[in-house]
């Protein structure tokens, strides 16, 4: 199936002119184009899109990105795994890291809250 950029965009929740930023920038390959130059979107295009929101959600720079759609996109994908997995896992350790600041954050907030509604607690 095909998508125009305008059901690309509503499928996944991403602006057009952010789709287009996207594929000027190298974060995506080039989109394939109908007769009339418009683009056409594959399910194939729509898997990579979902991939680069959801790492754009979580904060991984645009560089990152790209860098891993260049590595995809090389004639022997096999050989470049290991640097594909090493940035994965280097931001996914950066996650971590931020979901136990925000963890620790919640119980301080927490206390605030209960001493906010009259119990004695440190804060």
């Amino acid at each position: 199936m095909k998508y125009t950029i305008k059901q690309a965009s509503e499928k996944l929740s991403i602006k057009s002119h952010t789709l287009r930023y996207y594929e000027t920038q190298g974060v995506i390959l080039p989109i394939d184009r109908d007769k009339n130059g418009n683009r056409e979107y594959s399910e194939q295009d729509i898997v990579w899109l979902d991939i680069v929101k959801c790492l754009k959600e979580t904060d991984m720079s645009l560089v990152d990105i790209k860098r891993i759609v260049e590595l995809s996109d090389v004639e022997n994908r096999n050989e470049t795994l290991e640097e594909r997995k090493a940035i994965l896992l280097r931001h996914k350790g950066i996650l971590e890291e931020k979901i136990l600041l925000m963890k620790k954050s919640i119980l301080k907030i927490d206390k605030k809250i209960a001493y906010y509604n009259g119990q004695e607690i440190d804060c």
